[in-house]
């Protein structure tokens, strides 16, 4: 009794001393206010230090859950190093001996800007897979810091949380594509943020500074990843329409643009345009445009798995999440129309219609072609979490998309993989390695998504080319040789094929049903390869060359 007593008898003390503070901080010549507006003075303060902590808390486990999520998928079936993954690996490698090209090897699109600092890291502490994913992970976080500063401009502070952390933890397909590193997908994000943020700042200063800065800026993302494109077009006829007159400084942010996107013109220039020129699949408009609608929107949104596309929580829920989605959308667009929240509907709206001009949307097993769409979406739905309540359940629902789609992503990965290596790429590639080094030999040719892993992974000590593995040929005793490539399509890297075939021993590495495998190993058989069979991988290693 006399321990509540007391307890009690020091809460009033302390409010009597807050209470003369607040009387006290009135201004000079004015009339005190009576206590009861002290004391909700004092509960106003106090609610907003209980809603610091629970905002804290609320990013706090956001990103220890965007954490956790990508240690999963490093650990997972589907973190593993893979093809393209590992050549951007082998570009950071060639950078550091003053090899630089404009674009990913063997395509005439993809920019380069994220090898220089992943050949930085590779300079400092060596060649590692996990060196090569901090930098794109890095570009996912400075892509959230622009999403908040935006974010907080426009919507609040609450909202402006809301729309990083969305970025941070959700979708999973997009959490999975920047850690594993895909060469531009991290920037690419980065530059549609800030594309939003430049056109809202021309909007409200459009002075000759934002204009050169904004142009610079629409160069090096075009440079970096032509996906930008869909993001920049409406963002600048939205401009347009608020602010004709910024057409008068034009001129400024074309020069700047051209100075951004020198490495993209200079490298067309040498290869006679062909960016302009590069293949796609084939498919229609119309047929793009649907697969948008059904197939790789509803998969960004986190409502289909990605490659097998089946619907996370069935068809009919699923399908009725994706409707109410759209209707959300809808609403919020219309809430907006007057204001300059309208650049992010307007983005969202045309990006399908732009995005379907390419003939490389075809695919629609994953949605890597509309990741760049990210920054726009987050910022729309963080305009419904302006309180911590509606923000923990925004980013509750958007988390809890992420735990099952990825839950079921690597279920139906490891589900497939036993019958589908040759097609996941997932193969383990170390026994061919080891059998390799202990026959001494260090050149070889395979397919493709074979080829770059054993290079990366052996740091090139062991250089395996890609080969065109349907016109193996016989010539010399023990020399049987893939078609020299003529088209920077049939090999990424030609220089690894010069090595190869110049070899005086090299081998063959095939995957277990691989199309042309069975054939091709009767043809070196017949012409002295040694066969050896490693779980999924068969290795011919061809027989000594004696001198003549």
């Amino acid at each position: 009794m006399l321990q509540v007593t007391s307890h009690t008898a020091c809460d009033l003390q302390l409010r009597r001393q807050a209470l003369l503070h607040v009387q006290s901080a009135q201004p000079e010549g004015q009339p005190v206010r009576g206590g009861l507006h002290g004391e909700d003075a004092l509960n106003s303060a106090g609610r907003a230090r209980s809603q610091g902590w629970a905002l804290l808390g609320l990013v706090g486990a956001a990103v220890v859950y965007g954490i956790v999520l990508r240690v999963v998928i490093y650990r997972s079936s589907i973190g593993g190093l893979e093809g393209d993954e590992a050549i951007w690996g082998l570009m950071a490698r060639h950078v550091l001996h003053g090899e630089l090209t404009a674009f990913f090897w063997g395509q005439s699109y993809g920019g380069t800007q994220e090898v220089f600092p992943v050949a930085g890291l590779f300079a400092l502490f060596g060649t590692h897979l996990v060196l090569m994913r901090i930098v794109p992970i890095g570009l996912s976080v400075l892509a959230g810091l622009v999403v908040w500063q935006l974010g907080r401009r426009e919507l609040g502070e609450i909202p402006g949380l809301v729309a990083a952390l969305l970025l941070w933890i959700w979708p999973i397909y997009s959490v999975w594509k920047i850690e594993v590193w895909s060469g531009f997908y991290g920037a690419g994000l980065v530059y549609s943020a800030l594309v939003l943020l430049g056109t809202l700042r021309l909007d409200r200063d459009p002075g000759r500074r934002n204009v050169a800065l904004f142009g610079l800026l629409i160069g090096l993302a075009f440079w970096e990843s032509l996906q930008t494109v869909a993001v920049i077009v409406p963002a600048l006829v939205w401009l347009t329409i608020r602010r004709p007159r910024l057409w008068r400084e034009a001129w400024i942010g074309a020069i700047a643009a051209v100075i951004g996107a020198l490495p993209w013109i200079l490298s067309n220039v040498r290869h006679h345009w062909w960016s302009v020129t590069q293949y796609g699949s084939g498919t229609t408009y119309a047929s793009r445009l649907h697969g948008y609608v059904s197939g790789t929107f509803p998969m960004i949104l986190g409502l289909r798995v990605p490659i097998s596309a089946s619907w996370l929580l069935g068809v009919a829920p699923s399908a009725l999440l994706y409707l109410a989605a759209a209707g959300g959308f809808g609403w919020l667009a219309w809430r907006a129309r007057h204001t300059r929240l309208s650049l992010l509907y307007a983005v969202i709206a045309a990006y399908p219609f732009l995005y379907a001009l390419n003939g490389l949307t075809s695919n629609t097993e994953e949605p890597r072609y509309v990741v760049v769409l990210m920054p726009a979406l987050v910022l729309a739905i963080a305009t419904v979490a302006s309180t911590i309540p509606r923000a923990a359940a925004v980013l509750g629902v958007a988390a809890t998309l992420s735990a099952v789609g990825l839950a079921r992503w690597i279920d139906q990965q490891d589900a497939r993989a036993p019958q589908d290596a040759y097609q996941q790429g997932q193969v383990d590639v170390a026994p061919a390695i080891s059998l390799l080094d202990r026959a001494g030999v260090d050149r070889a040719y395979a397919d493709y998504w074979i080829a770059s892993r054993m290079t990366f992974d052996t740091r090139e000590r062991i250089v395996v080319s890609e080969a065109d593995l349907a016109h193996l040929a016989a010539g010399a005793p023990g020399r049987v040789l893939p078609p020299v490539p003529t088209d920077y399509h049939e090999a990424h890297h030609p220089a690894y094929d010069t090595a190869v075939r110049k070899a005086p021993r090299f081998a063959y590495v095939f995957v277990r049903r691989e199309p042309d495998q069975a054939r091709d190993v009767r043809l070196l058989r017949a012409n002295g390869f040694h066969e050896h069979t490693i779980g999924t991988l068969i290795v011919l290693i061809s027989p000594p060359r004696h001198p003549a």
